[in-house]
C-alpha cells in the first residue's frame, strides 16, 4: 500500500512538471522559436542519455531502437512542435484542454487501425469530451472563425494519439534506452533542419530562456519519462491515467499563479466538461464490467 501510494506521488509530480510545460513554452516563445525550441529540449535530452548506451555496446543498443524510436520520433515532433506553435495563438490552459482531444483521435485511430469497435462508454465520453471543446473554443466568438492556435494544438493531439496507438505495436524490453535516445536524436534533428528551412530567428539565450529549456528537457521530458517508467508498474493503469488527466488541471493553475493568465467563464466551463469526459473514458472499463448483466443458470 505504502509502495503505491510512493509511486502515485511521483506520478503526480510529474503530472504537475507537464502542466508546467505550457506557461513554460508560452513565454519562453518569446525568446525562441518552436522549431528551435524542440531541437534544443531533445537535443540536451539525448546528450544526457548518451552515457547509458554504453551498457551491452554503443553501436548495438542504437542499433537496437533505430527504427522504432525514428517512428516514434517522427511522431514525437509532429505532437510538440504542433503543439508549441499553437501556444503563439493560444493560452496555456486552452492549449492544455484541447490537447485532450487526443481521446477522440485515439478512438477513431482504433476503429480504422486495429478493427476494434467502441464501447457504448467510449461513444458517450466522445461525445462529451467534444461537446466541451466545442464550448472551451467559442467559434462563435471570433466572428464565427476558429482560433488559429486551438486549431493546430487540435492537429498536434492526433499525433500524440498516433504515438500511443503506435506504442502497442511496440516491445520495448531491454531496448527502452535505444528507442528513447532515438527518438530524441530525430526530434532534435527535425527541429533543427526546420528553423534553418524556417529561416527562424536566432534564438535570445538569457538566463530565463536557458532556463526554460532546461526545464524542458531535463524534469519535463528524463524526470517525467523516467517516473512513467519506473512508477506507472507499481498502480492500476486506470489510476495511473486518472492522474495523468490532472494535467490541464495542473496547467491551469501554474498559468494562473506565474502568469497572471486567468480562464474565461466559457473555457472554465468547456475545460470541466473536457476533464469529465476524460474521467469517464478512463473509468469506463469499471463501468462496463459493473453494468454487464449477470450470466443466467
Amino acid at each position: 500500500m505504502i509502495g503505491r501510494f510512493k509511486a502515485e506521488l511521483f506520478l503526480i509530480l510529474a503530472t504537475v512538471v507537464w502542466g508546467g510545460t505550457f506557461p513554460v513554452i508560452s513565454e519562453l516563445l518569446s525568446f525562441v522559436d518552436a522549431a528551435y525550441i524542440v531541437g534544443f529540449r531533445f537535443l540536451i535530452s539525448a546528450v544526457i542519455l548518451f552515457p547509458f548506451l554504453f551498457k551491452g555496446g554503443l553501436f548495438l543498443r542504437i542499433r537496437q531502437g533505430l527504427v522504432d524510436g525514428f517512428i516514434l520520433g517522427s511522431l514525437t515532433f509532429s505532437g510538440f512542435y504542433l503543439q508549441t506553435v499553437g501556444l503563439n495563438y493560444t493560452t496555456p490552459a486552452r492549449s492544455a484542454f484541447i490537447t485532450q482531444l487526443l481521446l477522440i483521435y485515439v478512438l477513431i485511430f482504433q476503429v480504422f487501425a486495429k478493427r476494434k469497435r467502441p464501447t457504448i462508454w467510449n461513444v458517450i465520453s466522445t461525445v462529451i469530451l467534444f461537446i466541451g471543446a466545442v464550448i472551451l473554443v467559442d467559434p462563435f466568438a471570433l466572428e464565427g472563425k476558429l482560433n488559429k492556435g486551438d486549431i493546430i494544438t487540435g492537429l498536434s493531439a492526433a499525433a500524440f494519439a498516433a504515438y500511443i496507438i503506435r506504442i502497442d505495436h511496440v516491445k520495448s524490453e531491454g531496448r527502452m534506452v535505444s528507442i528513447l535516445f532515438s527518438q530524441f536524436v530525430l526530434c532534435s534533428v527535425l527541429g533543427f533542419t526546420l528553423s534553418f528551412v524556417q529561416d527562424a530567428p536566432v534564438p535570445i539565450f538569457n538566463f530565463t530562456s536557458v532556463g526554460f529549456i532546461l526545464y524542458l528537457a531535463i524534469p519535463a521530458t528524463l524526470f517525467a519519462t523516467y517516473t512513467m517508467l519506473k512508477y506507472q508498474p507499481k498502480t492500476t493503469p486506470m489510476r495511473a491515467s486518472i492522474l495523468y488527466s490532472l494535467e490541464p488541471i495542473f496547467a491551469t493553475l501554474i498559468t494562473i499563479l506565474f502568469l497572471g493568465i486567468w480562464p474565461l467563464k466559457h473555457e472554465v466551463i468547456g475545460g470541466s466538461i473536457v476533464f469529465f469526459a476524460v474521467i469517464l473514458s478512463e473509468v469506463s472499463p469499471l463501468l462496463r464490467h459493473t453494468t454487464k448483466p449477470e450470466p443466467k443458470n
